[in-house]
């Protein structure tokens, strides 16, 4: 019962909303126990650039649950079980936005299922906490916007230029949040970005790891 409910809640919330506001984002949901926010900031920069239910090219059903076409053309199947278990691992907190917290969710178990096809790893368990890029965060924040599909879209831009974007990712090397107008993600918290490098381990914005979605 319990998977048939999320298979019938993420087919009906997929066709309900589209673009959705920055600092509506920086708020909606937050990075909790897992050391995931790569991840978070990956997703909430996708979600800024293309809206709910545009981050992926196609999703169709399926009998255990979704054939999924990512923007890069990449094919992924993405069962109902392997939702419900991604939704109990990434440990994300809702905030502001059940919506973008629930989309959020399921590109999360996306993101998983592509790396597990990638890297040839066994379960998407496996694929969700193995970190391939552990000690070089940046890397690893691009890694993930690939594997949501958007290789071709991802840009770098200098250290000296984040705070002229409305939707970016900043990085150092100690952390990864999405970032608006010069605020930032601070778990959950609208917070300057004039304190990011203070607040996560007195590391500076990393000089040209910062990504937008052109």
């Amino acid at each position: 019962m319990k998977k048939r409910y999320l298979y019938l809640f993420f087919l009906a919330s997929f066709w309900a909303y589209s673009q959705t506001s920055s600092s509506g984002i920086l708020t909606s949901f937050h990075q909790g126990a897992a050391t995931n926010c790569a991840s978070i900031s990956a997703i909430k920069l996708a979600i800024g650039k293309f809206g709910i239910n545009n981050v992926l090219k196609e999703i169709k059903t399926t009998q255990t649950g979704f054939h999924i076409t990512l923007k890069d053309n990449s094919e992924i199947d993405l069962s109902t079980s392997e939702i419900l278990r991604m939704s109990k691992l990434n440990y994300f907190v809702v905030g502001s936005d059940k919506d973008i917290f629930d989309y959020a969710q399921f590109l999360y178990a996306v993101m998983a299922s592509r790396k597990k096809q990638i890297y040839g790893m066994n379960t998407i368990q496996r694929a969700a906490t193995h970190k391939i890029f552990y000690h070089q965060l940046s890397m690893s924040t691009e890694e993930n916007l690939h594997f949501l599909g958007l290789r071709d879209f991802v840009k770098r831009i200098n250290k000296t230029d984040v705070e002229n974007y409305d939707q970016i990712i900043i990085t150092n090397k100690k952390h990864s949040v999405f970032c608006s107008k010069g605020i930032y993600d601070k778990f959950g918290t609208p917070t300057s970005v004039s304190l990011f490098e203070k607040n996560h381990g007195n590391s500076p914005i990393n000089l040209n790891d910062n990504y937008i979605l052109n």
